[in-house]
């Protein structure tokens, strides 16, 4: 989990998501079998829908790249928790999820309403329709 809400503004925030991202590449090329991979943050209220923007295109190139370098066909989402409100209901979505085979949810930007009535898998298929 990432925690952007103090990283001293929008740029600094941005960096720090694309820093996340290239370590959680790089804990998965040591890991063949992997499937999913959830990169959760939480930002300011203020930054959220900027960092919505940038996260879907995180996404798709953390996607691609572990494609490509790896080998292998991973989900990847990067999840906007900022507005958590229930942490069991979080903790059934990711458990949900890691009973998913790969390539159900591709690479997708969500945030925490988008999964509070349906499942991780649902709610990224929805948004790459």
């Amino acid at each position: 989990m990432s925690d952007l809400r103090d990283t001293g503004g929008r740029r600094a925030a941005r960096a720090a998501l694309k820093t996340a991202a290239r370590v959680a590449f790089d804990a998965c090329r040591g890991r063949p079998g992997i499937r999913h991979l959830l990169l959760a943050y939480r930002a300011e209220p203020a930054m959220s829908l900027a960092l919505q923007r940038l996260a879907g295109s995180v996404a798709i190139r953390l996607h691609t790249e572990i494609e490509l370098r790896v080998g292998c066909d991973v989900d990847v989402v990067l999840l906007d928790i900022s507005d958590l409100d229930d942490q069991e209901l979080l903790r059934e979505r990711l458990e949900e999820m890691t009973r998913q085979p790969a390539g159900l949810a591709g690479a997708a930007a969500l945030g925490w309403n988008d999964i509070r009535n349906e499942s991780i898998r649902n709610a990224a298929s929805s948004e790459y329709i």
